[in-house]
């Protein structure tokens, strides 16, 4: 079960990074000025946050997966 979680999260990771780069590109197609530089300010950080959150699931499910 522990190998599924792993290769779930490997699956996963593609999609979340994706989904973020979609809605950033989004936002940025209807926004001008100050508007663009608050996107940027705040999903790019918030694009970072979610991708180490799935690298350090990522990792955990594989350091169980070696432990079993």
């Amino acid at each position: 079960m522990k190998s599924v979680e792993f290769w779930l999260r490997c699956i996963r990771l593609p999609f979340v990074v994706g989904l973020a780069v979609a809605g950033y590109l989004g936002l940025v197609q209807i926004s001008k000025g100050s508007g663009h530089a608050f996107f940027i300010g705040m999903l790019i950080p918030f694009t970072v946050v979610f991708t180490l959150l799935e690298c350090i699931q990522l990792a955990d499910a594989l350091r169980k997966n070696k432990q079993s």
